[in-house]
């Protein structure tokens, strides 16, 4: 049986982690925003970047380069 890539488990664990944590930063923005702002804020970008870094087709990116350590 072949192992995954690991740059493929990288991109699916930062699905993963940012579908996650989207919809708990809007539950934190919902609940009270006044007093949650900081946790709402970061968890919202947290799961931006996540979903730009595992989505991201360049060849140059650091997951590109982590395909490279799997075996041959």
């Amino acid at each position: 049986m072949a192992l995954p890539r690991p740059g493929c488990v990288v991109r699916s664990a930062l699905i993963i982690f940012a579908l996650l944590f989207l919809p708990l930063g809007c539950w934190f923005a919902y609940a009270n925003f006044r007093r949650y702002w900081p946790d709402a804020l970061s968890l919202i970008v947290i799961s931006v970047v996540f979903l730009w870094w595992a989505l991201d087709p360049r060849d140059d990116s650091w997951i590109a380069s982590i395909d490279e350590l799997g075996p041959r």
